[in-house]
């Protein structure tokens, strides 16, 4: 890709999404049950898989149940067969009668806060047993962190869950019967949660127009003078979980990269500014300089933003179902080089779901394939603190089939026509390629 045109548009268009509330899909009771079915598919020699979750690390439990910990930890333990229970603290007891299907719950009151009330309970090893786990069962253990064969962890120390519950488990079934499980849920292959039905989709992109709208409301409205505090207030955010925190920064604190918007804090012309946001399910994320006239630029900006809009737009050009994860990454190398000397310190791009990265695929040694019902994000910041420069345009895109379309249209037929509709839109870039933009489309949201 060789020429980048410049293309002034006055106002980016900031389409609000016309579809009915009453037409958001729900994740029911058969889709949980789906998704057990699934797990127990991938069983192999267990008896249960145990998952745990707490308020950062949620996402495996809330795949299951549409249950989240929102002070406490909780467990879910799955048996191969038979009813799920779920272990919740004092304050998930009234929280999981959400659960759409039944299970058995049970009050551990030690998961609650400290100084909470602490009546008489069963310890965590009975509760085990109670749930069925015997003495020499082959028992995984999910949290969230997937450990792969560069982590200098041993296989005998991965497991991610708090001491007190790993200990307990221990003495359920014996020390070496406990494994880690996290590949199931979100390994590169075949993890489960790469893999979304349309319902969980069409949650994908209500979270994705919502939270992109947010940001943009944010780059319309700055003005010299304001603080990021001031900024951050046109995020104007719901009531909706959120999975990371909102980052609206100018200047200096925009090279923290996870800074919360401040009070002591002026725009300037010529700032960095950096305006992101995420709910579950997404994140857009800006960054980029405060002018108002082109000639503002400097070269040295002008040559750094034009080089990296080439290596976001090859990874668009890449990116397509069967395609590996490394040929993306080639993709982005192809156009800019090395990626840490350009300024890039982490994958080009990532999986996410209900946390904001789930794993990656996007490595130069990765031969995964990308799959229909992927959720993915474009997002890798070039950063070059010492000189002044860095840039991000982080956004989603939903991988999906012929046959996953199909099925977008039987639950979500509103959100089909308004993607038709916004498709038609001039596209959101101050910078346009021809190819990049129909590769863009073609691979767009609805797109294989």
């Amino acid at each position: 890709m060789s020429t980048i045109a410049r293309k002034r548009i006055a106002a980016l268009p900031n389409l609000p999404w016309e579809g009915s509330l009453q037409a958001v899909p729900e994740l029911a009771a058969d889709t949980y049950a789906r998704r057990l079915a699934a797990l127990r598919d991938r069983f192999g020699d267990h008896s249960h898989l145990v998952f745990y979750a707490d308020r950062e690390h949620f996402s495996n439990v809330e795949y299951f149940t549409g249950f989240d910990p929102r002070f406490e930890e909780a467990l879910l333990i799955v048996p191969r067969e038979g009813e799920v229970t779920l272990v919740v603290g004092n304050e998930g007891d009234d929280y999981a009668n959400k659960i759409p299907f039944p299970f058995k719950k049970v009050i551990y009151p030690t998961f609650s806060l400290p100084g909470q009330p602490r009546e008489s309970s069963l310890t965590l090893e009975e509760i085990f047993r109670a749930s069925g786990i015997r003495e020499g069962d082959r028992v995984g253990l999910a949290g969230w962190k997937l450990f792969g064969p560069k982590d200098p962890v041993r296989a005998e120390d991965a497991l991610d869950a708090p001491y007190f519950i790993v200990r307990a488990l221990e003495r359920a079934v014996a020390r070496g019967r406990i494994s880690g499980a996290n590949e199931i849920m979100i390994g590169n292959e075949r993890g489960l949660r790469h893999s979304l039905e349309a319902e969980d989709m069409a949650l994908c992109e209500i979270a994705g127009t919502m939270t992109s709208r947010s940001v943009y409301a944010v780059l319309r409205a700055l003005k010299e003078g304001m603080s990021e505090e001031e900024a951050s207030r046109e995020l104007r955010i719901s009531g909706m979980p959120l999975s990371a925190h909102p980052n609206v920064n100018f200047a200096d604190n925009a090279f923290y990269g996870l800074a919360s918007p401040t009070m002591a804090s002026a725009l300037r012309r010529g700032d960095v500014v950096g305006a992101g946001m995420a709910y579950r399910r997404s994140l857009c994320h800006k960054v980029s300089n405060y002018i108002l006239d082109a000639r503002e630029e400097t070269e040295e900006r002008r040559t750094f933003f034009d080089d990296y809009f080439r290596a976001v737009a090859a990874w668009y050009e890449a990116l397509e179902i069967g395609a590996p994860g490394k040929e993306v990454y080639r993709a982005v190398r192809g156009e800019i080089g090395d990626l840490r000397a350009f300024g890039i310190g982490l994958n080009p791009g990532h999986l996410i779901h209900t946390e904001e990265w789930s794993n990656s695929p996007f490595a130069e040694d990765c031969d995964a394939p990308l799959r229909s019902g992927m959720a993915i994000q474009c997002d890798f910041t070039a950063s070059r603190p010492a000189r002044g420069l860095t840039v991000h345009a982080e956004d989603g895109v939903l991988l999906a089939d012929a046959a996953l379309r199909d099925a977008l249209k039987r639950v979500a037929p509103e959100m089909l026509e308004e993607w038709s509709r916004t498709k038609k839109a001039p596209q959101h870039a101050a910078w346009l390629h021809e190819k990049a933009r129909a590769a863009h489309a073609a691979k767009s949201r609805l797109g294989e």
